[in-house]
């Protein structure tokens, strides 16, 4: 349990986090250690990534005496959700800013958020575009009133700060070398914060996969770099320093945010058959299949250890 990071909020949620096994005749043949750090364990709701993204946001929330979460995403966020479980905790009131359409049936995702006391409002497309203009935002704040904004995913620079805390626990389970971090991205959070924390651990060496689960996802790169910059006020030399350890992968998306192949579905099927955990298809799932192709065509030098972050996801 991380007592130490998460001492006041939510430690009495967390479950301790551990490393996975994923065995393969494929990786043996190749001479590849493949480990899963299981942040998904940690817990059902704010577990993954999401903790990790919120925390310090809640922290500053708090310190500003806010009592009002606003926050946007897709119909299956799991940031919406977590933000929901999370917001209810500590008694805080949390609005969703929905892109799309409202259907009359709500997905289990958006079921549990409404079962959270979240307040969930839709907007079209072409409006949810303008939710990084400061015009928009007000006309958001004249119809919620006073609020603490959380960005899209929760990705911001105090999310960052949470998510860098990431590799240390990796480096820390295995106590060896790690090549390849691997991840799914998709707004680049997460991405960015391990990227930074490895920079802080010194390890280097330490490259970072970041799948993308959206079509068209070279714009991330932009997006993490500009997370680090934000991070380090604009520190050009020591972003591009860090940046240097990312590489993106845009060829598995698979369709799009939330969209899945046949070949993606059977892969995930027959991962979870033979597993003790399970993947899903929106972000983790297209992490692992990636690597599993990306290994059949030696992407990956021989005994490399590479570690897959388990973002969450299972409902």
């Amino acid at each position: 349990m991380n007592t130490d990071l998460f001492p006041d909020l939510f430690a009495k949620f967390l479950s301790p986090i551990f490393v996975s096994d994923w065995k393969s005749e494929l990786f043996e043949d190749k001479k590849l250690t493949i480990k899963v750090l299981r942040l998904d364990a940690e817990h059902k709701h704010i577990g993954g990534n999401k903790l990790y993204k919120l925390y310090y946001n809640l922290l500053e929330a708090k310190k500003q005496n806010k009592t009002k979460i606003l926050t946007f995403g897709g119909a299956y966020s799991n940031h919406l959700r977590a933000t929901a479980f999370a917001t209810k905790e500590l008694g805080m009131e949390s609005i969703a800013i929905i892109r799309g359409e409202e259907h009359q049936n709500l997905n289990p995702v958006l079921t549990f958020c409404k079962e959270q006391n979240m307040n969930l409002h839709y907007i079209s497309r072409t409006e949810y575009r303008e939710k990084n203009n400061i015009d928009f935002i007000e006309k958001l704040k004249q119809q919620f009133g006073d609020f603490y904004l959380v960005p899209e995913g929760g990705s911001n620079a105090l999310a960052l700060k949470g998510t860098s805390y990431i590799p240390k626990i990796a480096f820390d389970l295995l106590k060896n070398d790690i090549n390849y971090f691997v991840l799914a991205v998709g707004t680049g959070g997460t991405t960015a914060g391990i990227l930074n924390g490895i920079e802080n651990t010194k390890k280097l060496k330490s490259k970072v996969l970041a799948v993308s689960a959206l079509k068209g996802g070279h714009f991330l790169k932009d997006d993490v770099e500009k997370l680090l910059n934000e991070f380090y006020e604009n520190n050009v030399d020591k972003t591009k320093n860090i940046l240097s350890n990312l590489i993106l992968e845009t060829n598995f998306h698979e369709g799009g945010y939330a969209k899945k192949s046949e070949r993606l579905t059977n892969f995930i099927n027959d991962f979870n058959q033979k597993n003790d955990f399970e993947i899903e298809p929106i972000y983790t799932g297209k992490a692992f299949f990636a690597v599993y192709n990306l290994a059949k065509e030696d992407f990956f030098e021989e005994n490399s250890t590479i570690i897959l972050i388990h973002t969450g996801g299972i409902f």
